[in-house]
This record gives C-alpha cells, structure tokens and sequence, in this order.
C-alpha cells in the first residue's frame, strides 16, 4: 500500500495485483546470483579514489558483455526464460565485461508492471525486491562509455523491409550497411527474431559548400529526411557518435 497509493485511490489494488506482485518478487529473488549479474540488477563505478558514481541498471546481460542503463524512473520488467527483462527501449546505454565486475552486496531494487485495470493513468503496481549490487572500476574516459541500444526484428513474413523496429532496413545489405556505419554489434537470441544491437548515436547536420569543401573525407550516398543525398560520414570513437554532413 505504501507504494501503491495512488493506483489503490484510482483502481483499488485487488488480490490478483498483489499475487502477481508477490510472484514476480519470487521469481526476481530466485534468479539472483552472486556470482554473475543478472537483468536487474544495480551496479556503480568507483574511482581510483574511491568515489561512487550514481547506481545504473542492469538492463541486459549478452555472454561476457553487461548493458547498464541510468534509469531516471522505475523499469517496467517481465518474465523471460533467464529471469526478467526490461521493457525500456532505446537510449544510451553502458557497456562492460563481465570480468571486470565484482559483487558488494545484496539490496533491494524497485520495479513495476500493469496492474489488473491496465495501461492506463496510475494503472502500474510497484513492488521491492533483493538484487545483487555490483561495482567496478571506473574507465579513464567516462564519456567514452555510452552507446546507443535499439532492438530490431528480422521480418519473416514475405512483403515489406526484411528488419523492423527502431531502425528499419529493406534487407541484409541495408544492416550491414548500418552496422558499419554506426560501429554496431548484434546480439540474438537463439531461434529468436528479436535482436538487439548497440551502436554509435547518429546526427545529421547541413554544412555550408565552403565547409563540405574542406572536409577530408571521402563521398558516400545516404538517406537523409526521406531523400537520398550525398553525404561525408564523421565516427567520434571517443563519444560514440556518427555524424552525417551534407
């Protein structure tokens, strides 16, 4: 009731929102482990001098490679065969190994899902459970760390582009082509359609003929706005950036 205030004032939190809730809260607890971090769980950095940076959200986990996001609100999660799964999109993200983490302690993380009267005003149940908290070592260049996670499904079906989602591409070519251009990796699950990849973060920006004149890199053709136009691609490995000029 404390943490469901206002969606018991609007809907009035029933059995089936508090069963739903206490079965989740198991199965999040089940799937904790002290010895690998698991979706859900926090992590924070910590300097050469011992300062904590602000926690972040274990947001996936691909084999050796962990995706920390800084969540400004609580996750919305839901079961899958490894344990939950957060159903935020898109953004930055964080990427470290696996090895490079130690496990602190255990503490309790907050998540949230449709209540019974569902997606609506208020209509999310809020519920506490134990996570593992982790800790690693800050990189030297904190700005180098983020990149951008989109999820893409490959189309099945014959007719329209062959991947969808946040990004969409006509067929292998246009992928591959995105990959390179954006320093992208993909990671899939096994007889799964859904993927996800991180990438570099994207910008357009017009320049003037003088300015595009001195750039020192070569000319390629890509979709801008809807039209295709010539355009020298710039990657910031440093920020993680892919700039198109045109």
């Amino acid at each position: 009731m404390r943490l469901n205030y206002w969606y018991d004032r609007m809907h009035g939190l029933v059995r089936e929102d508090i069963e739903k809730a206490n079965a989740m809260v198991e199965h999040i607890e089940k799937t904790r482990s002290d010895r690998y971090p698991r979706t859900g769980d926090s992590l924070f950095f910590i300097s050469g001098y011992d300062e904590r940076s602000r926690p972040f959200f274990v947001d996936d986990v691909y084999g050796d490679n962990i995706v920390l996001r800084n969540f400004s609100r609580v996750p919305f999660v839901s079961r899958d065969k490894k344990g939950i799964k957060c159903d935020m999109h898109g953004g930055e993200c964080v990427l470290v190994k696996a090895g490079d983490v130690r496990f602190k302690a255990w503490t309790t993380g907050r998540f949230k899902h449709w209540g019974h009267y569902g997606a609506c005003e208020n209509g999310e149940v809020y519920y506490d459970a134990k996570i593992a908290l982790w800790e690693c070592g800050a990189p030297e260049q904190p700005e180098s760390r983020e990149w951008f996670k989109i999820h893409i499904r490959k189309n099945t079906q014959p007719g329209g582009d062959m991947y969808t989602g946040e990004i969409s591409c006509k067929d292998e070519d246009g992928l591959r082509q995105f990959i390179d251009d954006h320093e992208g990796f993909i990671f899939a699950e096994e007889d799964s359609p859904e993927m996800t990849m991180l990438c570099f973060r994207h910008s357009d920006m017009r320049i003037s003929p003088e300015e595009w004149e001195k750039m020192d890199c070569p000319v390629s053709v890509r979709e801008i706005y809807g039209q295709m136009q010539e355009v020298k691609i710039v990657k910031d490995h440093r920020t993680h950036l892919t700039t198109f000029y045109y």
